[in-house]
């Protein structure tokens, strides 16, 4: 819990987003768990 890394995701559709230093807003992102509709991660594009 809390810690801080570096990950490589794959998607299954392409995604739109920009660097998180230039736009906050798209450079972002949260995880959910479908399941429990609970937010499981949170992250920044760099």
């Amino acid at each position: 819990m809390n810690d801080i890394a570096r990950v490589v995701m794959k998607v299954q559709q392409p995604l739109v987003f920009d660097i998180y230093s230039r736009n906050r807003a798209t450079g972002s992102f949260i995880i959910i768990d479908e399941t429990t509709n609970n937010t499981v991660a949170a992250g920044m594009i760099c």
